[in-house]
């Protein structure tokens, strides 16, 4: 649970508070909330917000940070910033559309990387989106680090691809690419440790 508050910590200094920017298809967001996506969860923080009941708002986008976005398995990745990163690009580009780009990872590093690069040999996965225990007990036999660095060349392509891009795209590649203050973090929390 502690992973988990402070990956969403670490979240929330990109989320912000609110925003209602005219080219963001979300349309107006409440801590990274948006509205035209997840209406009810919107409207709930929003109300909070609004009645400035600012701690109850945050501690409701904690709730649905934590049922919608955040994988338990996630604490079990030894190497924090990729657990960290799967959270995040869950929050900005969607856990099964994550976690595919993940799996494909997975499997495209078992076919022609072998045994050099896998500790064991966890068979090819189902690309499904689902990050269940077979995408996690792949990963625990891949060097993380390695794994991290694909995944975010992958998230990268995803995002020039992205009609926004021209609006919000250098804003996604510094979220992306935040890996020496995601690294200062780390250190401070003590993630890998715990």
């Amino acid at each position: 649970m502690k992973k988990f508050y402070h990956a969403f910590d670490e979240l929330m200094k990109w989320e912000g508070v609110a925003s209602d920017h005219p080219a963001d298809p979300g349309g107006k967001t409440i801590y990274g909330i948006a509205r035209n996506y997840w209406k009810q969860a919107f409207d709930e923080v929003y109300g909070l917000y609004k009645r400035n009941q600012n701690k109850d708002a945050l501690a409701a986008a904690k709730r649905f940070y934590r049922v919608n976005f955040w994988n338990e398995y996630f604490s079990g990745i030894n190497y924090t910033p990729l657990g960290y990163k799967l959270f995040d690009l869950g929050v900005n580009m969607g856990t099964k559309r994550v976690t595919k780009m993940l799996q494909r990872i997975l499997n495209y590093n078992e076919t022609y990387f072998g045994q050099w690069w896998n500790k064991q040999k966890p068979g090819r996965l189902k690309v499904d989106g689902s990050y269940g225990t077979k995408t996690h007990v792949a990963l625990t036999t891949f060097d993380q680090q390695r794994v991290y660095k694909l995944l975010i060349n992958r998230a990268e392509k995803y995002y020039r691809s992205r009609n926004h891009f021209w609006k919000f795209g250098r804003g996604w590649l510094r979220r992306l690419k935040n890996v020496k203050r995601l690294r200062v973090n780390v250190k401070k929390i003590n993630w890998c440790l715990e």
